[in-house]
């Protein structure tokens, strides 16, 4: 260790007693200070007991000599034991005494009463505002009526009642800075450790997201190599059946095979669709259109696909006129990933009901389906990309997952709300909410 570093870090625990601080910046200010203030008192109370001794001023010296004696064994009891609060108090005490008691003795003389004016300084920073208030009131609850009643006597009789004024106001004055100043000092502080606690609570929660955001990265890896493999594997087996020439029915064969082709695109599709969501900036091509001609046509592509599944498809504008400003495309892709979700996970027989109306906030879009249902506290997972209900990853019961994540993107692009709800008939109930144009 260098001898500079080796220096400081001694001076370092010398002016903290060698008391652990860590990062609390008041108890390091009231070490430091409890430190230099001992010194200083012990310091002083040496040189003028010596002082006082040569001018034979025995009561005076005696009263050094006293204080000398109990600050040094705070300072002992400081660094031998650790007892801060003890030497705190008993510093604190022994300079209100000391004082006291010189004002008596001293009278004034060679204006003995200015040493009075350090004291407040010394409690405030001490004891802090509360503790110190309380010193202070019985110091010059004492010290003030002390100099009253000795007006005319004390400073070999020059102490009138202008000087008891004077030492009054100016005393005063002192203990009002010293007040303000604790107290500008202990607000700057709990500024300080608030401004601490809110940069840890805001360090906290960004590795709770990092963490999270690892996680669903993850989770994202996996279920994406999961969505891949499943058709995979039926490619590769209904190949390898193929070549061994063990399938009686090639057509069929190939039929399958086209299919997984076709869910593996329809995957990749939805997967760069959702990939492109943070990057692109939906609603360039924004144009006022009444939504009820938007899910006019919507609706008639899906009819024939939903009479197959054998599930009623339903459809209701309340108003007539439901204008809002949006890109005509994205929202033809919000209601095709709905309806399509709906599509997928609907049991037959059942049904699908479509209503578009006016509200308070805009214009809402609703679309409900029937049984099966999905537990409540799954309902926001539902936003979440390649989350699916069932625990199986099996396409043929529905999608990757990725639908309402889409449709979520998409809407809130527009400064709209989706929200998912039970519904009624005993499914879900999603809405959309636009603003009017």
């Amino acid at each position: 260790m260098r001898p500079s570093m080796f220096t400081k870090q001694a001076f370092l625990r010398f002016i903290t007693a060698n008391i652990e601080y860590k990062d609390d910046i008041a108890l390091l200010r009231k070490l430091v200070i409890i430190n230099a203030l001992i010194l200083a008192i012990i310091l002083l109370f040496s040189i003028f007991s010596l002082y006082n001794l040569a001018r034979d001023e025995w009561l005076v010296a005696s009263l050094d000599l006293a204080g000398l004696l109990v600050c040094g064994y705070a300072y002992f009891q400081l660094y031998a034991n650790k007892r801060l609060d003890f030497a705190v108090f008993t510093v604190s005490v022994t300079l209100i005494a000391f004082l006291l008691a010189l004002a008596y003795v001293g009278q004034n003389r060679e204006y003995s009463l200015i040493w009075t004016f350090f004291l407040p300084l010394f409690v405030f920073m001490l004891n802090g505002r509360k503790t110190g208030s309380w010193m202070m009131l019985v110091f010059y609850g004492i010290l003030i009526p002390m100099a009253f009643i000795y007006i005319g006597e004390w400073q070999n009789g020059d102490w009138t009642f202008t000087s008891f004024l004077r030492f009054s106001i100016a005393s005063m004055v002192m203990v009002y800075t010293c007040y303000y100043s604790e107290l500008a000092m202990e607000k700057s502080y709990k500024s300080y450790k608030e401004a601490q606690q809110e940069e840890k609570r805001l360090l906290d929660e960004r590795n709770a997201m990092m963490l999270e955001t690892l996680e669903k990265q993850d989770k994202l890896l996996t279920d994406v190599s999961h969505e891949f493999r499943t058709p995979l594997s039926v490619m590769r087996m209904q190949l390898e059946a193929l070549q061994d020439g063990v399938v009686k029915e090639p057509k069929e064969a190939y039929q399958k095979l086209q299919s997984k082709i076709s869910e593996l695109d329809c995957l990749i599709h939805d997967l760069v669709q959702a990939s492109n969501l943070g990057r692109e900036h939906h609603g360039r091509n924004r144009q006022t259109l009444d939504l009820k001609s938007l899910l006019d046509e919507v609706i008639q592509m899906y009819q024939s696909r939903f009479a197959d599944a054998n599930l009623q498809l339903t459809y209701s504008a309340i108003d007539e006129d439901c204008f809002v400003h949006v890109d005509r495309d994205n929202m033809k892709v919000v209601f095709d990933k709905l309806l399509d979700n709906c599509l997928r996970y609907t049991d037959a027989p059942g049904q699908v009901v479509v209503s578009v109306k006016k509200t308070e906030e805009g214009v809402t879009i609703g679309i409900e389906d029937s049984a099966p249902g999905v537990r409540k506290h799954d309902h926001v997972k539902l936003f979440d990309r390649l989350f699916r209900v069932e625990n199986s990853r099996n396409r043929e019961t529905g999608g990757a997952g990725l639908g309402l994540s889409v449709a979520k993107a998409i809407v809130e692009a527009h400064k709209g709300l989706i929200a998912i709800n039970s519904s009624d008939l005993g499914g879900l109930s999603v809405t959309v909410t636009l603003a009017s144009a």
